[in-house]
């Protein structure tokens, strides 16, 4: 069985009434993976609204992406 290399969903993050697309993507760069995240304003048609809340966005998903890298380096602490 082969790792996933690529997951996507869409959702409605905070106060949006229409969904966003997101695509997390996983590239083996040796012994570390790249986690590539592109968020995509999709049906949720926020127009001339979008960029700022990309800035949300992007620090929300450092804060996931930390997380989730502390995790990893947790686990693999012997």
């Amino acid at each position: 069985c082969e790792r996933p290399m690529r997951i996507a969903y869409s959702g409605r993050p905070g106060a949006i009434t229409e969904p966003t697309a997101v695509e997390v993507r996983f590239r083996g760069q040796g012994e570390t993976t790249l986690v590539e995240v592109t968020h995509r304003e999709a049906d949720a048609a926020l127009g001339e609204h979008w960029s700022s809340r990309v800035k949300i966005f992007t620090t929300a998903w450092e804060h996931v992406l930390d997380a989730f890298s502390a995790a990893v380096d947790q686990e693999e602490t012997p």
